[in-house]
């Protein structure tokens, strides 16, 4: 009996046991239940805080649009907008921007340019390979529709507001009071007699390297600096150009610019003066001023010339004057031949010191070597471009930097 009661018990006991582990095993079940519906319920809010945030992002980037597109329209048709943005909010760009960017000793833009394609490259693979496994490929194209939407309103903004809008600022000349006008074969002789008495003495003070040309890694000449401290000083004399300039940086696709044929560049996208290492060493003083003219929102190519040319002739160092004076004589001697002819083209040649003739002769051959389609194509591009910037002439109106000396000089 006992031991029947002892069973009983014990079976009560296991029936009580199983009803507990019954009631438990419901109670258990019930918490997976919420904790899944948690689950799917945060995953779905989630995608749906994806879903609200889509329509914000894109409505942002086209307000940024909408802005930047007002202001390219207002800079190009309204009087006096381009010149109120160009020196009263254009100038805190390059002190930050630009501030921040010359810590570096690299050529920031030209990485982020290389890394924006190397991304754009892995960002089309990308939505490609998702396109074609995704379940919901409206989603996910309108996911990479707004990225690329996102990047071609960066590039726009960017390029408007740090460089576009100063092309239809007053011009430097204008502002500085020159106004050129006609000028005979006389007048040209004049400047380019001019050009030469200083080229050659400057030819006179500096050191050559082996094959008796200028070298910019000459022991004691800073470049970078000097052509900087030019900038400044010429700031003195014209106020529009005074202010805060930034470190050139050489670029490391130097090769490819000599291809194209080009010396220099104002990277909108970083706000830096860069130029090609690779071209001769008597170009890049001036270069280097050229460049940095743009930073004061001159963006007129012939009154960018005319600023390095101001700064190299200003200058305390005289291999940036040499370099100043020489470009000049050679764009001005260019124009003496036109106008005169090859007879009186020689009669002037022959006086030019024996240096400064070798850096042309060197300047030619450089350049030679890199007449290709390539560079017939960046021509055109470059011509092309400085026309829809309202530069009529185009790449002709590199020439009218003489017409600028001219009239500085004869005034």
């Amino acid at each position: 009996m006992a031991e029947n009661k002892k069973n009983t018990g014990s079976k009560r006991s296991a029936v009580a046991i199983s009803k507990t582990d019954k009631n438990s095993g419901n109670k258990k079940t019930g918490n997976n239940s919420k904790t899944k519906s948690s689950t799917s319920k945060k995953g779905n809010e989630k995608q749906q805080e994806k879903k609200s945030k889509l329509p914000l992002i894109l409505i942002i980037i086209t307000a940024v649009l909408a802005v930047t597109i007002l202001c390219d329209i207002l800079a190009r048709n309204t009087d006096g907008f381009a010149e109120f943005y160009s020196e009263g909010i254009y100038p805190l760009f390059v002190h930050i921007i630009g501030f921040i960017n010359g810590l570096f000793p690299f050529a920031v833009g030209e990485v982020l340019i290389i890394l924006f394609f190397i991304a754009a490259v892995i960002g089309i693979t990308f939505l490609i390979f998702r396109l074609v496994r995704s379940d919901e490929k409206g989603k996910t194209a309108l996911r990479g529709f707004t990225v690329v939407f996102g990047a071609v309103t960066f590039i726009y903004f960017s390029y408007t507001f740090f460089c576009g809008i100063n092309y239809h600022r007053v011009p430097f000349s204008e502002k500085s009071g020159l106004t050129p006008s006609k000028y005979s074969a006389e007048d040209l002789r004049t400047l380019c007699v001019y050009l030469i008495e200083n080229a050659n003495a400057e030819a006179e003070k500096i050191e050559t390297d082996e094959n008796g040309l200028m070298d910019v890694n000459t022991e004691g000449f800073d470049m970078k600096a000097e052509c900087v401290e030019a900038m400044g000083k010429v700031g003195e004399q014209y106020p529009a150009l005074s202010g805060f300039y930034p470190s050139p940086k050489g670029l490391m696709v130097s090769e490819f610019m000599s291809m194209c044929q080009i010396l220099g560049v104002y990277n909108p996208f970083s706000i830096e003066a860069n130029y090609n290492v690779n071209a001769p060493d008597f170009s890049l003083p001036f270069t280097l001023c050229h460049e940095l003219s743009h930073l004061k929102g001159f963006m007129r190519e012939d009154e960018a010339n005319f600023i390095a040319y101001l700064a190299c002739r200003e200058s305390e160092n005289e291999y940036v004057r040499y370099s100043g004076y020489t470009e000049a004589l050679i764009y001005a001697m260019g124009q003496y031949y036109s106008a005169a002819g090859a007879e009186k083209y020689t009669e002037l040649y022959v006086t030019i010191h024996p240096t400064i003739l070798k850096e042309m002769q060197f300047n030619n051959e450089y350049w030679s070597k890199y007449q290709t389609p390539v560079a017939e194509v960046s021509n055109k591009i470059n011509d092309t471009y400085l026309k829809n910037q309202g530069q009529e002439e185009g790449t002709k109106s590199y020439g009218r930097f003489v017409d600028l000396m001219l009239f500085d000089l004869l005034k």
